[in-house]
């Protein structure tokens, strides 16, 4: 157990260090999905009605907006959500469940990075 910690923690090391580009980490962009829609999805959140079984209450940012809804987090990424830039969707556990993008995005649809650990 000690010997795959010490491997894990030696490979965030280096997968932290990058590569020596100067160009800063963009993330993907979420977007709806074609055909997707979250007109009949109910809003939920902390001060909210808990959302009904199955559904949980994932949230997200789409176009700069930040929102919570009751969905299934089975389909959030592959019926409903999508990400620009060759990037994954991915769907954390928290609460609300957050759903981002994973990876590193590439083109014009790209956003700046969260935080900039430059000088």
């Amino acid at each position: 157990m000690t010997r795959l910690l010490l491997c894990v923690l030696a490979l965030s090391a280096v997968s932290a260090c990058g590569s020596d580009s100067k160009e800063p980490l963009r993330q993907g962009r979420l977007t709806l999905r074609e055909g997707g829609s979250l007109g009949e999805l109910t809003q939920c959140g902390l001060d909210l009605p808990a959302c009904p079984a199955p559904l949980h209450c994932v949230s997200f940012r789409l176009e700069g907006v930040s929102q919570a809804r009751c969905v299934d987090p089975e389909i959030i990424c592959t019926e409903v959500l999508a990400c620009t830039g060759g990037t994954t969707c991915a769907l954390l556990e928290s609460y609300p469940e957050q759903v981002v993008c994973s990876g590193s995005c590439k083109g014009d649809a790209c956003d700046a990075p969260v935080s900039d650990s430059g000088p």
